[in-house]
């Protein structure tokens, strides 16, 4: 995630259920008189989805047009990166539909999320929709 889009980093919490909305959306939390989304990146990744957990981190980021929470397992050192461009092929596979770019570390690769790319726009209305419901019932 690149550092100029992250607002903070804090503990994860409960989170307000909204029924109907896409996969991706794990819920709403409030941060001040916001009521925010908060994506979870296991369903994102298409990763085994697990239950929110005291050890989990909440990631608060803003993207051009929107703040989102997005939920991660963990949150490590803030590095810098030598970062390929989009769409640059790591072991055959374009990163270019949900990544900014890639950086090739001894000991993995670093995927650099996209936020504007992050949700399609199915996605992007559904949440839309599910935020503008909770603020009108309050």
């Amino acid at each position: 995630m690149p550092l100029h889009a992250v607002e903070r980093v804090f503990m994860a919490s409960t989170v307000m259920d909204v029924p109907g909305s896409p996969s991706v959306l794990e819920g709403l939390v409030r941060i001040g008189n916001d009521v925010v989304p908060v994506i979870s990146m296991r369903r994102r990744l298409q990763q085994p989805s697990r239950k929110l957990s005291p050890e989990d981190f909440f990631v608060l980021v803003r993207s051009k047009d929107a703040r989102v929470v997005l939920h991660v397992d963990n949150v490590g050192d803030v590095v810098s990166l030598p970062v390929r461009g989009t769409g640059t092929p790591v072991g055959g596979i374009s990163t270019k539909p949900l990544f900014e770019g890639v950086a090739v570390m001894e000991d993995g690769v670093v995927l650099v999320q996209d936020l504007e790319r992050f949700l399609s726009e199915w996605e992007r209305n559904g949440v839309r929709r599910a935020v503008r419901n909770a603020k009108q019932t309050g």
